[in-house]
């Protein structure tokens, strides 16, 4: 019987037992694998804020930026102010100039007008005073007519109520009896049928002279209102052609001040046209200098809000068939210590299939494509912009 030697037994254990040992390694990397496989994230994604560009709203010159570069901005700071008079257009000092000259010129004219006023007001006035001297017979005719109108009205309206008196005294004698008595009840009712007859007679009269001196009243008074008219204290044509003159060019002044004053107002306002921030946020890019002209349109500044709102990641084409709003998925935080794990989903999904930036690359030098979507962060889940995230459950 050939023995065998320890050291040829052992070089044949290991011959044996190395397939084994192959086969156990392999069976516990496909458990470690798949393992793995159930913990990691599908894709990477990038915590992403709002973004908005303070861009030019018309054509000018930066006057003033307000912040710089990582300065943190409150919604509606102004962090821009731009210059928006042309190059060609006249400069504010100018119209400055112009608008003075034009009110000294009103300033001199309204001391013409006034000084003219004056001395129109003193000419009206002593003509006023010689007027009413020439005109006084005139008046004196009218006052004296309008006495002799009263008196005689006062005595017609007397006389009257003598004349309505009798004619009660004569009916109450004759309803009386008095008459059947004696003659001289018949006498004395003659008296006053007589007195009643004289009243009534001198009422006529003085009617009629009544009426004469109305017109004669009328007539004065017209004859008064004519001289009036006639000789009207007032000024002279020569003196209101003058006044009419003056009134004229300070319209005319008038109007070019209000046009001077609207150029004015808006190169006042287009010398400081302010852009507001839309959001409180982190200035983080400033694209131009002061001093440098834009273009409307142009970006000056970007604005990027501290708080990240959605993750952006990009399906491959593998997954872009799987993928579609309000899916549910996890998102995974490779920033803390564990890793935390959160619920969230997909608020949409891009139409197109697009490059991915850069950083989404698996190798820096190789471009990739996907399409891209968007995954809300839970109010649960603090992030910066711009930290990676990995997705779960696409």
């Amino acid at each position: 019987m050939k023995n065998i030697s320890s050291r040829n037994y052992l070089s044949s254990m290991r011959v044996h037992l190395l397939p084994f040992v192959v086969w156990v390694g392999t069976i516990a990397v496909i458990i470690a694998l798949f393992s793995h496989r159930s913990s990691r994230y599908e894709i990477l994604g990038v915590a992403q804020g709002p973004v908005h560009q303070i861009a030019a709203t018309c054509n000018g010159r930066l006057k003033e930026i307000k912040v710089e570069l990582f300065d943190e901005v409150k919604q509606g700071d102004v962090v821009v102010v731009i210059n928006s008079v042309l190059d060609n257009e006249r400069p504010r000092p100018e119209i400055d100039a112009e608008l003075a000259i034009i009110k000294a010129e009103m300033a001199y004219l309204a001391a013409q007008s006034k000084e003219a006023r004056m001395a129109y007001a003193a000419q009206v006035k002593d003509r006023t005073v010689d007027l009413f001297a020439a005109g006084r017979p005139f008046a004196n005719n009218v006052s004296d007519a309008k006495l002799r109108v009263l008196e005689l009205t006062a005595g017609i309206e007397q006389d009257k109520l003598l004349l309505d008196e009798l004619d009660l005294d004569i009916k109450r004698f004759v309803l009386s009896g008095a008459l059947d008595a004696n003659d001289i009840a018949f006498i004395d009712l003659q008296k006053m049928q007589t007195q009643k007859a004289n009243i009534a007679k001198r009422i006529d009269q003085n009617e009629k002279i009544l009426q004469s001196d109305q017109n004669n009243l009328a007539e004065a008074i017209q004859r008064e209102e004519l001289f009036e008219g006639v000789h009207k204290p007032g000024l002279a044509e020569a003196d209101q052609a003058a006044e009419e003159a003056l009134q004229k060019q300070t319209e005319v002044l008038a109007r070019q001040m209000d046009e001077v004053l609207v150029r004015l107002d808006s190169v006042k306002k287009r010398e400081a046209v302010e852009l507001r921030a839309p959001f409180d946020g982190v200035v983080s890019l400033v694209q131009h200098d002061v001093g440098e002209a834009v273009l409307a349109g142009d970006p000056i500044l970007t604005i990027t809000k501290k708080t990240p709102d959605n993750i952006v990641a990009y399906a491959t084409e593998r997954q872009a068939g799987r993928v579609r709003e309000n899916m549910k998925v996890q998102l995974v935080d490779r920033n803390s210590t564990p890793s935390l794990v959160v619920d969230s989903q997909v608020v949409y999904v891009g139409p197109t299939v697009e490059q991915m930036p850069a950083r989404l690359w698996r190798n820096p030098n190789m471009p990739q494509w996907g399409r891209p979507i968007l995954v809300k962060i839970p109010s649960g889940l603090k992030l910066v912009p711009g930290s990676m995230v990995g997705i779960k459950g696409i």
